[in-house]
């Protein structure tokens, strides 16, 4: 095999997935890349190589354990994602915000007036999910969007108060209408004190719009099945609540399917 920091990005891949090499593998291979280079080069402000090292290893056990299950392993496995506290990817987030602002900012309506946009779901993630590709964040094509600005489930790996900073880290005052975003959360972890906290940190961070649920799964699984018995149990749907029972199977799909935050998750 050539160095494998020759290697292009989808080579990399299939010496992964062949078994030829190892995340660590072609991390220490970089490492060393960079530190023959970068004295004449000098393109790093900061290096974090331990860092470098110990997100390799994590890859390379969850690439382990993927294949054990049998299960498809993503391609974007290693990169930060919007959610996880990630300086970068946080700001890349709130580049295509501002850029969408910026559209909207340079259009004048008949009447002269600007047009303001709102970031706001409501029922919508399922259907604009089915219209939708995959895309980098780990979202499968054809699943729903998140609720509002709330980051994707599966980039959320860092805790809630993590994802919550990652949020209320963008500009929202580009929203005239406001931004909502959707905390979902695992009953036992709801107690009144955690929800005080909860809402202090969502609050002192910038946050606009706090929703969620404190219903457990195991609860609205029943309640889709056999919704004469739940004729009452009322959820936070997007921008505002409803019945379950009466909620679109779409709906209720994406209702089920969000991430429920709890104590055995870091938390930030």
């Amino acid at each position: 095999m050539n160095r494998l920091t020759d290697l292009t990005a989808l080579q990399s891949l299939q010496a992964l997935n062949s078994g030829e090499c190892s995340s660590l593998d072609i991390t220490n291979d970089m490492l060393k890349r960079i530190e023959e280079k970068e004295p004449s080069v000098q393109a790093f402000l900061t290096r974090t190589p331990d860092l470098a090292l110990r997100q390799a290893k994590a890859a390379d056990e969850k690439r382990s354990q993927l294949k054990k299950t049998g299960s498809s392993i993503p391609r974007l496995l290693g990169l930060p994602k919007f959610g996880q506290g990630h300086a970068a990817a946080d700001a890349m987030t709130n580049r295509v915000l501002r850029s969408v602002c910026d559209a909207y900012d340079a259009y004048r309506n008949r009447f002269g007036r600007r047009i303001k946009p709102m970031i706001m779901t409501f029922m919508m993630a399922p259907v604009a999910g089915q219209a939708l590709g995959a895309t980098p964040d780990g979202r499968r094509a054809g699943t729903p969007i998140t609720q509002g600005l709330t980051p994707q489930s599966v980039a959320m790996t860092q805790g809630l108060t993590t994802a919550i900073g990652s949020a209320n880290s963008l500009d929202l005052n580009r929203f005239a209408g406001g931004t909502s975003s959707m905390w979902d959360l695992d009953p036992d972890y709801a107690t009144p004190p955690t929800l005080k906290a909860i809402l202090q940190a969502f609050l002192a961070t910038g946050g606009q719009m706090y929703q969620g649920n404190t219903t457990d799964v195991a609860t609205l699984v029943k309640a889709r099945k056999d919704p004469a018995q739940y004729p009452q149990l009322m959820v936070r749907i997007g921008g505002f609540s409803g019945l379950f029972v009466a909620c679109d199977p779409a709906v209720q799909d994406e209702i089920i399917s969000r991430r429920r935050h709890g104590v055995a998750e870091p938390q930030g």
